[in-house]
């Protein structure tokens, strides 16, 4: 048997081997730490707490009219511009003064969306600015050079302003054909982004292209090659081996001189169709200055910037007689403002601050 002073050596040797220290109940509230102090510590570590969003406003189902075609009495209509169906702000509805500021006066109005650039570009072709003209005079401008502005849809119910929130089964067009009759010097049809879409439905005019004959008036839809539109508008009808989709007989690919020798008189109509991009802020896949030159091009027929045009990006004033003259800065006088040098810089210093003067608003619509 070991003697008793051998006892403290083997303990300290076996100590080392103990992991977790023995906790009596006296010091164990020096252990624990408190609920107080967890919670600071839970607050100093934790991540900001995020907000959590807004619910979402259920749309409610409203019954929308289109409003009356535009027309200029005693002008003969060579043009008819049709678009979908008036969204709420072109309804008056949700009006901000500068929304009313910008769009030329309160009411209804086509493309009354103040973000809705149809009146700047239609501006910009003629001659004014958007927001200096009350929009009397604006449809005044446009339906004395011989267009008119309608819709395609007379009624429908919606969920919002959008194309894509129309309800499919309560749409009622409008009398097209009748307003095409009604008018004998008519030649082209041009359609607003999605509007042709739901002109051609089956349901809605879809025969009436196919067959070309509709409430006793034969037509020959035309699309018209070389121009800016043709491919968009041949895009409609050209099925995956280029040639015209089976059952469109009545729409015909032609070019310059075929068109020149079209007869517009007699018992055929012939209706020449153009598809433009939509000018709804909504379309945002292309910006307004390459909407601006489509338009100027394949609506108003320029082949360069009319010579009231000015450029916002450099100032220049478009002269058709000084086509391809340089600026003494190297810029040629005549250009679009897609075209401009000066474009990118010019919409980055504009971007920067949204707080425009309204001297200013009426380049402000170009972003």
């Amino acid at each position: 048997m070991r003697p008793n002073n051998e006892t403290p050596s083997i303990c300290g040797s076996l100590s080392r081997f103990a992991f977790t220290p023995r906790i009596t109940p006296s010091s164990a509230s020096t252990l624990v730490p408190s609920q107080t102090s967890v919670r600071c510590k839970r607050k100093m570590s934790s991540r900001p707490i995020q907000k959590r969003p807004a619910p979402r406003k259920r749309s409610t189902l409203t019954q929308v009219k289109s409003l009356d075609p535009i027309v200029c009495k005693g002008v003969d209509v060579h043009t008819l511009i049709l678009g979908t169906i008036p969204s709420a702000k072109s309804r008056g509805v949700g009006l901000t003064t500068n929304d009313i500021h910008l769009r030329g006066g309160s009411g209804n109005q086509n493309y009354g969306n103040s973000r809705n650039c149809f009146f700047n570009i239609v501006g910009s072709a003629l001659g004014w600015r958007r927001d200096q003209t009350p929009y009397e005079e604006q449809c005044s401008s446009l339906t004395s050079a011989g267009f008119a502005l309608w819709d395609v849809l007379g009624s429908c119910d919606t969920l919002g302003s959008l194309d894509s929130q129309i309800i499919s089964s309560s749409q009622r067009t409008n009398d097209i054909p009748k307003f095409v009759q009604k008018h004998k010097q008519l030649r082209r049809i041009v359609f607003t982004g999605n509007s042709y879409k739901i002109f051609a439905k089956r349901s809605h005019f879809g025969q009436w292209l196919r067959l070309g004959h509709h409430s006793g008036m034969h037509t020959h839809f035309l699309v018209r090659k070389g121009l800016s539109s043709t491919s968009r508008t041949w895009a409609q009808f050209q099925s995956a081996s280029g040639r015209v989709k089976k059952g469109f007989d009545a729409v015909h690919l032609i070019d310059g001189e075929a068109y020149a020798r079209t007869r517009w008189g007699g018992d055929v109509r012939p209706l020449e169709l153009v598809v433009m991009p939509s000018t709804s802020p909504a379309a945002a896949t292309m910006r307004p200055p390459e909407k601006e030159e489509l338009w100027h091009r394949g609506c108003f027929r320029f082949v360069r910037p009319p010579s009231s045009y000015i450029c916002p990006g450099c100032g220049n004033q478009g002269r058709r007689t000084s086509h391809g003259v340089q600026h003494s800065s190297g810029q040629a006088l005549c250009h679009w403002f897609s075209q401009c040098p000066l474009k990118v810089a010019w919409l980055e210093d504009n971007c920067k601050d949204t707080r425009r003067s309204r001297e200013e608003c009426g380049t402000s619509w170009y972003r």
